[in-house]
């Protein structure tokens, strides 16, 4: 059974939210997920569908034969998947192509799972030993779970794909499967029963975030915390969903000095600001910036009528927006422009651009190109967020305008 120390975590309910243990800090922006969770599966669904590969409709099983694609595995061999909280309620044939998409490992002693910082792509479940987990507490590495038997570890971050906080390790060694981000996803897409079960499975635990908070907040109304110990999306869509409130949210990196400010008004935000930047840029790009350490608070005691409103967009849509751009310009950073202190220069092409909208602001950001200035410094320089920046110079890069 796992156990779990509670962190030191700053103001109350920095001290529920570690209360809830691992999931809550494996919950990013879980409302969002769950709608990129859909549309990532209706794309790949679609996709096999043109192809052939699946009977038409949405609600159809697969056209996967259990004994023929899937070997009849007796229930002995995914017993262990069966005993699971994530898996349990999935029918055996359901079980059988997870274990067949994963892979059981035989792991040595001290084997490492996971560690603190690298890319959480896979789902993991003890068939037998025992997984401790680690992390700094007050500059020591401390032990704060122990996973055993039966246990899943990573059904959070597998979609959120948020680097891990923790270290997994297998002081004993033991069996461990592995399920890959991606053979979840086939798994999805082959028994539709599986999708279901993972969707509610963030729900549940989403609904229990929510009751916890909303228990701690009839006793105390202040909300303060340090982003170490969980993220500012859950803390802004806890606001913007559950809470209704309107107030200041004051954002500080971890010098505390101030990062930015949001003005809700009974779940709406209506104001914000990140340095020079105003409205839905400025909201934009404090997720682009993906501030990990630094504090927040959130002032109640404030007058509507003295705040000017800035931005109509929904809440909820303007998270949504914002983890889209989070996914396209982490793209743009791995596979077009690796470096942010890298010069480019302008080609001897003539300037062209098919997108009236964004015509100006392109040739803005080819004439700092021409100005010498470095990815880095043409970021800084233009007013707005980071995602619209990389996306015009990638533009430019493609047509030939910089080089």
């Amino acid at each position: 059974m796992a156990t779990q120390e509670e962190n030191p975590a700053d103001g109350q309910v920095g001290a529920v939210l570690e209360s809830l243990g691992l999931i809550v800090q494996d919950q990013r922006r879980i409302n969002i997920l769950l709608s990129r969770l859909v549309h990532d599966m209706d794309k790949r669904v679609q996709a096999l569908e043109d192809g052939g590969g699946i009977p038409a409709g949405r609600g159809a099983r697969a056209s996967v034969q259990i004994g023929k694609d899937i070997p009849a595995y007796p229930p002995s061999d995914f017993e262990f998947l069966k005993r699971t909280t994530v898996f349990g309620s999935l029918s055996d044939d359901a079980l059988r192509v997870l274990l067949h998409k994963g892979e059981v490992k035989t792991v040595p002693k001290g084997y490492v799972v996971f560690e603190t910082g690298k890319p959480a792509d896979t789902l993991w479940v003890i068939k037998k030993g025992v997984v401790e987990i680690s992390r700094v507490v007050d500059g020591a590495l401390k032990t704060v779970a122990y996973f055993t038997d039966s246990e899943t570890i990573g059904e959070m971050r597998i979609i959120t794909r948020s680097p891990h906080r923790s270290n997994g390790r297998a002081p004993g060694g033991g069996e461990i499967f592995f399920l890959t981000r991606d053979q979840l996803l086939e798994c999805m897409e082959l028994v539709p029963e599986i999708a279901l079960r993972m969707c509610e499975m963030y729900a549940h635990k989403l609904e229990g975030t929510v009751t916890t908070l909303r228990t701690h907040e009839q006793k105390q109304r202040q909300l303060e915390g340090n982003l170490e110990y969980f993220d500012l999306a859950t803390v802004i869509q806890t606001l913007l969903s559950t809470d209704q409130r309107t107030g200041i949210l004051f954002v500080s990196d971890d010098k505390q000095q101030p990062v930015a400010e949001l003005f809700i008004d009974q779940g709406h935000v209506k104001r914000a600001s990140v340095g020079a930047l105003t409205g839905e840029e400025a909201f934009y790009q404090l997720f682009l910036r993906e501030l990990k350490r630094g504090n927040f608070f959130f002032k109640e005691d404030v007058d509507p009528a003295a705040e000017t409103a800035e931005i109509d967009i929904p809440g909820m849509s303007l998270l949504m927006e914002a983890a889209r751009l989070q996914d396209e310009l982490s793209a743009i950073k791995s596979e077009v422009i690796t470096d942010p202190d890298k010069v480019y220069q302008q080609t001897s092409r003539a300037f062209e651009w098919q997108d009236d909208e964004t015509k100006a602001l392109a040739e803005v950001v080819r004439r700092a190109v021409g100005n010498g200035l470095s990815v880095r410094q043409i970021v800084e320089e233009i007013p707005r967020n980071e995602y619209t920046v990389y996306s015009l110079l990638q533009q430019l890069i493609q047509n030939g305008q910089i080089g």
